[in-house]
This record gives structure tokens, sequence and C-alpha cells, in this order.
């Protein structure tokens, strides 16, 4: 399994998500899609598998903000980001000043 190349692809394939035309719905749904192709290509590596949830679980709240989503519908996905973790202290630092 070559790391890299499948980290490369994953942001790749997230960043496009991001960037594409299309409602959030679409573009969840998308997320969830490609969270679960690379969770399944990472289920002997526990650690990167718990980053893709990560990074999904940070773009969505991304998402969010900047769609000026409810507070409410912000919290759920900052909720949902605590269980997972932030990628790294900047990160963390980053949400809890958003939110």
């Amino acid at each position: 399994m070559n790391l890299k190349h499948i980290e490369s692809e994953f942001v790749k394939a997230r960043t496009a998500i991001f960037l594409a035309a299309g409602t959030e719905r679409q573009k969840i749904a998308r997320l969830r899609r490609i969270e679960s192709e690379y969770c399944r290509k990472l289920a002997s590596a526990p650690r990167l598998k718990l980053e893709v949830k990560r990074r999904v679980a940070e773009t969505l709240l991304d998402m969010s903000i900047s769609r000026g989503q409810s507070l409410k519908t912000c919290h759920v996905r900052f909720n949902a980001l605590l269980k997972v973790g932030f990628t790294d202290l900047q990160q963390k630092a980053h949400y809890l000043m958003d939110v």
C-alpha cells in the first residue's frame, strides 16, 4: 500500500468536492462516499483512517460556517469534529475561534 499516493488521492478528491458546484446535500453525500472509500483502503492503518474522518469532519464544519448555516447545524458538526479530534493545535484554535 502506497500511503503517500492514497493521501494525495484523498486530498484531491476532498478538495474537488469542496470547490465543485452542487448543493450542500450533494457535497455531503460525495464527502461521505470518499470517507467510506478511503477508510476501507486504510482499514489496516487505524491512525490514518481516523485522519480521514477528521478531515471530512473539518470540511463539513468549514462548509457550514462558509455557507452561513444555523448555529445549531454548526454546533452539531463541531461536536462531530470533537469526537474524532482535531488535525493539529492550529486547526483546534481555528475552529474554537469560529464557533
